[in-house]
């Protein structure tokens, strides 16, 4: 798992993780 972005942010309660081949994830989950 080389060159991988992990963009978090807790205020949007989203975590986002992006590789380098364009590949995304993106999960939304509730406090």
């Amino acid at each position: 798992m080389k060159n991988i972005n992990s963009r978090i942010s807790f205020l949007d309660g989203t975590i986002s993780f992006e590789s380098e081949k364009g590949k995304g994830v993106e999960v939304i989950f509730t406090f």
